[in-house]
């Protein structure tokens, strides 16, 4: 299996668990854009026209979803932001758990939803619902998450700053029709491959629980002695100003989404026709380097991740911070203490927010005291977490010999393309 280098083992146990998916949907149904099946087909607009769900709003908890909490490619949710009756203002809609959700806005980023409660959600997702006679919801979703479809439609745009999809072309696409006995029984292949998934992340949240548990018994005794971080920084700072371009190429540029699920993603990197690091030299990331995501929205500031040396040389762009400490503090040490309690509430403190977005500044970050326990329970902590990244890593790699329980069944797949 191909898989991206892009982060953490349950990365790779989504993307696995994604590939499985994608890849019967194309030996049920073939390539939609194609359709070299020759399945009946439905306008858009007709099959699954954009219906709001009527509902009243609660005086509180009313789930509001926005594009920044859904995962792309796979439609997770990352967290739910439930809002009071009076902050659902300004432009937004409403949905059930019928509709499909499709984010006109950068279709490039893949972003579909199937909601699981009734809630609200920006104008950027087109309430879709789809006919149940004519089209199961879990097949609609995968169909609208294809790679062939997303490309197409990453295409048929208007707009350079804020690409968004040409609601025409939409409208009028053609949607393959399946028997819906066929796209019920893709529907249960799917389940199944999520009733899996869940069983690793259960496994992966128990490891990480332990990690938690071992981190505060290790350090527990240590929390009182403290240092401010700019007593152990080598240097706490912004990045190089670059503009980047999203058909660049070159050496490539961190940006806010390289640390998308507080991992390094080297497939979330930008580029900006750079191939000279001359000019940039001060700004090549290190191996042990922290970045620290100090623009973002509020549940993201604070966010730090350890680069291990991924896709060297990258450089440091703007809107993250990035740490290099001396030898007295430990990266591995510093970026789950970022996880902790404690840290989480000094973030808080010296957080400010806007409209849009949460910030803090590189001198009061400076200023947060931090424990700096004993150079060998560190090192100590960093065994412990190399030893439950091998069992994650087993994990994963028992996923791989399984591959062929779902990769291959008789279906319709088989079938050969239709007399055009």
């Amino acid at each position: 299996m191909a898989i991206k280098g892009s982060g953490s083992p349950m990365e790779a146990v989504d993307e696995y668990f994604d590939m499985l998916i994608k890849s019967r949907f194309i030996e049920m149904f073939g390539n939609p854009i194609a359709n070299r099946f020759c399945w009946p087909i439905g306008k858009m607009k007709a099959v699954a026209p954009a219906v709001q769900f009527s509902q009243e709003p609660m005086q509180e908890g009313n789930w509001l979803l926005n594009l920044d909490a859904i995962q792309s490619n796979s439609g997770y949710i990352l967290f739910k932001n439930e809002v009071s009756k009076d902050e659902l203002t300004g432009s937004i809609m409403s949905f059930g758990t019928g509709n499909v959700l499709y984010s006109k806005l950068r279709p490039y980023l893949n972003k579909v939803v199937v909601p699981n409660e009734p809630g609200y959600g920006t104008t950027e997702l087109i309430p879709l619902l789809p006919n149940p006679e004519l089209l199961n919801q879990t097949y609609f979703a995968c169909l609208l998450r294809s790679d062939p479809f997303v490309n197409k439609f990453s295409s048929a745009v208007a707009g350079t700053k804020m690409p968004r999809v040409s609601m025409d072309t939409f409208w009028k696409f053609d949607v393959p029709l399946p028997p819906i006995d066929l796209q019920n029984e893709f529907a249960s292949f799917v389940k199944q491959v999520d009733k899996s998934r869940a069983i690793c992340k259960q496994i992966f949240q128990s490891l990480d629980n332990l990690v938690k548990s071992r981190f505060i018994e290790m350090f527990n005794p240590f929390l009182k002695d403290t240092k401010y971080l700019s007593d152990v920084a080598i240097f706490l700072r912004n990045g190089a100003n670059i503009k980047q371009e999203k058909s660049a190429k070159g050496y490539p540029i961190t940006r806010i989404e390289t640390l998308a699920n507080g991992v390094f993603n080297i497939d979330r990197l930008g580029y900006a026709d750079i191939f000279n690091l001359d000019k940039y030299e001060g700004y090549i990331l290190q191996p042990g380097d922290l970045l620290i995501s100090h623009i973002n929205s509020g549940i993201y500031v604070g966010k730090t991740v350890q680069y291990h040396g991924e896709n060297a040389p990258i450089i440091h762009g703007m809107n993250l911070l990035c740490l290099r400490l001396n030898d007295e503090c430990s990266p591995t040490f510093f970026e789950y203490y970022m996880k902790t309690n404690d840290a989480r509430a000094y973030i808080k403190t010296i957080t400010k927010q806007s409209v849009n977005q949460a910030s803090f500044s590189v001198s009061d970050l400076k200023k947060m005291p931090i424990p700096i326990p004993p150079k060998d329970v560190q090192h100590s902590f960093e065994l412990f977490l190399k030893q439950v990244d091998k069992s994650k890593f087993e994990v994963v790699q028992s996923l791989l010999r399984l591959k062929s329980k779902y990769m291959h069944t008789e279906t319709p797949s088989e079938r050969t393309d239709c007399d055009l």
